[in-house]
């Protein structure tokens, strides 16, 4: 109920409902946006082979789009699908993961509001697949470096933004524990130039590269 007060006394709040009329807003909601019921296994094996007998179309839309970039909103858009369709399908997370990657690579230099969107996909998608998956082919483990790399890479075009330093060495420890051992890569990567001179990630960079190297000194020794 609705009260309203008058003179000096406590007053009560004129837009509070009760909780009657708080669970009847509820009731009405789930009415008019019912929950749709979970799919039955056989709509889940026929979403699945939807998506295995699509993903080969994905594959050849992303080498199109290697020399005609037009087209790479739509293999986005249909890896996205697929992914939409079967969320936690791996082939299809690994396709949409690729489909974003490439949109950044195309986007990087011309359009930096899409191309943020793109890795920042990307990432959420290869987080996810690492969080669900703990056995990474090495195909997919350099999916993930990629991305992760890329991430870090993307903030040196704004190393001075707000999020740029936390941003940077979030993507440089997900790099490193996705098994990443190029520590070439990481000494000579223009993008990384203004973090290696910057005493909030020089730490970071320079670790990693130690690490990498004595890896690297162990296993030449075995």
């Amino acid at each position: 109920m609705i009260l309203a007060s008058v003179g000096c006394g406590p007053k009560t709040d004129p837009g509070a409902f009760s909780e009657e009329e708080v669970q009847a807003r509820r009731d009405q909601l789930a009415k008019a946006f019912p929950v749709p019921p979970p799919d039955t296994p056989e709509q889940i094996r026929e979403k699945e082979a939807k998506v295995e007998a699509t993903l080969p179309q994905v594959y050849v839309m992303l080498e199109e789009a290697e020399s005609d970039p037009t087209k790479i909103d739509d293999v986005v858009k249909l890896s996205m699908s697929l992914l939409t369709l079967v969320p936690g399908h791996r082939a299809a997370k690994v396709a949409y993961g690729k489909a974003r990657l490439a949109e950044f690579h195309n986007k990087e230099t011309t359009d930096a509001v899409h191309a943020l969107i793109a890795i920042n996909s990307a990432v959420l998608e290869m987080d996810r697949l690492r969080e669900d998956f703990d056995d990474l082919s090495e195909d997919e483990l350099q999916l993930c470096q990629e991305v992760y790399f890329n991430q870090a890479r993307r903030e040196g075009y704004f190393p001075q933004g707000e999020e740029a330093v936390d941003t940077f060495k979030d993507a440089i420890s997900k790099l490193m524990a996705s098994e990443f051992n190029d520590a070439e890569r990481l000494k000579t990567e223009p993008k990384f130039q203004y973090f290696f001179n910057d005493p909030k990630t020089a730490p970071d960079l320079e670790s990693a590269i130690e690490q990498i190297e004595s890896s690297a000194a162990e296993n030449s020794s075995e």
